[in-house]
């Protein structure tokens, strides 16, 4: 769906509120095809800012069916996605190009609404998907669903159908990792057990190396509305190393959306870490508005009624190479 915003352009201060359709029926990535079960219509708001800007409010609500990581079996994800952005229509196509625009939707005076919703459902899908938390497998000789019953296959050995995807992953992809895992895996590590044992100096510390031995400022550049994104990822990928734990992004609890939900092994314990990004490059201040956030949302909330009594509230902060963490008092 096209909309044309010619005439909110022509005049300062208007507002147009529209209700659009998410048309394509599976949402199509590099990784895989995911079916849409669900899907509202797009709540739009644009509002002439003056000087050709415009604000761009939406909600974006959706549900996709992925296959679990580990049994291959279909889990439904929801997506509660609210987005604010802010773009300039004084700028071509070519402009926009030359400058790292990457309002890729506009063309013109037009905006495409499905090529709009589609970079914020990518921006925004999980990193690993389990049927449940304790999720058991597939035998990888018969395929025997092992959540359901076992079998009698011996696993002692690799099965043969799987000797050329181990010598890719070993002559390829470890290649590629294995500088890095052998630099940054024990400092990963240690972030994550800090994070555990609510050492909040500890992780602010190593946080804070970590992204001055990773990243340039250069690297910080990407759009105001995007570097809340930028930093979650990153925190994302260091979480990665600990396979034991439930990773969860943008996960429904509470009274809202949590930035990240981790559950340790064994489910004994929860984590909640609420990111914001400190334009103003007071990280006390945007952590302090982090841990009111999980407050006032009630985070921690359904993790109580399930039965987990250790949450950690975790407010962290982001200014460019700078951080700052703040656990919340129990």
């Amino acid at each position: 769906m096209q909309i044309n915003l010619s005439e909110l352009i022509s005049k300062e201060g208007k507002i147009l509120e529209i209700e659009a359709v998410y048309e394509p029926e599976v949402f199509r990535t590099k990784l895989g095809d995911y079916p849409i079960v669900k899907k509202d219509p797009i709540q739009l708001r644009f509002t002439n800012l003056g000087e050709k800007r415009i604000l761009l409010e939406a909600v974006i609500s959706i549900s996709l069916l992925f296959p679990c990581d580990r049994c291959l079996e279909e889990v439904q994800k929801d997506f509660h996605i609210e987005v604010e952005r802010e773009f300039d229509m004084k700028l071509s196509d070519t402009e926009r190009i030359e400058a790292l625009d990457e309002t890729n939707f506009i063309s013109g005076n037009n905006l495409d609404v499905d090529a709009f919703v589609y970079g914020e459902i990518l921006l925004n899908l999980p990193m690993k998907v389990l049927c449940r938390k304790d999720c058991k497998g597939i035998c990888n000789r018969c395929g025997t669903n092992l959540n359901y019953g076992t079998c009698n296959c011996d696993t002692t050995e690799l099965d043969p159908r799987m000797a050329k995807i181990r010598d890719i992953f070993e002559t390829q992809i470890m290649e590629y990792f294995k500088e890095s895992v052998a630099k940054d895996g024990d400092t990963l590590s240690r972030f994550c057990n800090a994070l555990k044992k609510g050492e909040e100096k500890s992780v602010e510390d190593i946080f804070e190396s970590y992204l001055k031995k990773t990243i340039s400022i250069r690297d910080t550049f990407v759009r105001k509305t995007l570097k809340e994104n930028f930093y979650h990822g990153i925190l994302l990928g260091i979480l990665g190393v600990k396979e034991e734990w439930g990773v969860f992004s943008n996960q429904e609890t509470g009274d809202g959306y949590s930035d990240i939900l981790i559950e340790t092994e064994n489910s004994e314990m929860a984590i909640l870490i609420e990111l914001k990004y400190a334009n103003d490059g007071n990280l006390d201040q945007a952590c302090e508005r982090a841990l009111k956030q999980i407050e006032e949302k009630r985070y921690d909330g359904e993790l109580r009624e399930n039965g987990i009594n250790k949450i950690l509230k975790y407010g962290i902060a982001c200014y460019m190479k700078r951080c700052k963490v703040k656990l919340a008092d129990e």
